[in-house]
């Protein structure tokens, strides 16, 4: 996929991933996610950059403008919502990529008056998130963060790896059709959690293992 249009926003893929690179199980739960951590962190550079950094979801909070979700994504969020947890994005603005409208969902949480909009392409994202004028993206959810990556959109990627085996379920990578490299920008540990924040390098891999833009 060609990038869909010019643009000038930065895309940062934010989520939890097992130690086998799963997102979720089979059915789409989360339940085997630990709390938040409450407790302190250490951090390291793993570059020059001075963008180092490893946010935490609350950080996200304070400085994205919009998260990008797929469907399902947002249909489990809403079912944990639904029991009775607290609707985690706060008042970000929220846009769903969904092949259909889907009725059958809100279009807005009456808890803090938050708009969920629909979309059905990533052409349509990038053009919702350009009118806009939306500089720092969220993408979250395996197949958006797959489709981001093949039209070249992604610009990071922060991964909190959670000590957990689940031999199966939903691989956050699976089905992705171009090669890149990620360059490790920033480690943090939290308490039993290891988050990485990744630069995404474009391009083929050599037989060398070089980087071929």
């Amino acid at each position: 996929m060609s990038l869909p249009l010019s643009h000038d926003f930065h895309a940062t893929a934010f989520l939890g991933i097992t130690i086998d690179g799963h997102i979720a199980r089979a059915d789409g739960s989360i339940n085997y996610l630990p709390p938040a951590p409450t407790g302190t962190s250490e951090e390291h550079a793993g570059s020059s950059t001075n963008s180092s950094i490893v946010p935490t979801i609350t950080d996200m909070l304070a400085t994205m403008d919009i998260l990008v979700l797929g469907r399902a994504t947002y249909e489990t969020v809403l079912k944990l919502r639904n029991e009775e947890h607290e609707w985690p994005y706060r008042d970000l603005p929220v846009l769903a990529l969904s092949r259909q409208t889907p009725v059958s969902l809100p279009v807005k949480l009456d808890v803090d008056d938050t708009a969920i909009s629909f979309v059905e392409s990533i052409e349509a994202t990038v053009q919702h998130v350009v009118d806009k004028g939306y500089k720092k993206v969220w993408i979250d959810g395996g197949q958006t963060v797959r489709s981001f990556l093949e039209a070249g959109l992604l610009d990071e990627l922060v991964l909190t790896t959670v000590p957990v085996v689940l031999g199966k379920g939903i691989s956050l990578f699976a089905g992705l059709q171009r090669e890149m490299r990620c360059e490790v920008m920033g480690v943090r540990r939290m308490e039993r959690l290891v988050g990485v924040r990744y630069k995404v390098v474009y391009g083929e891999i050599d037989e060398r293992g070089r980087l071929v833009t």
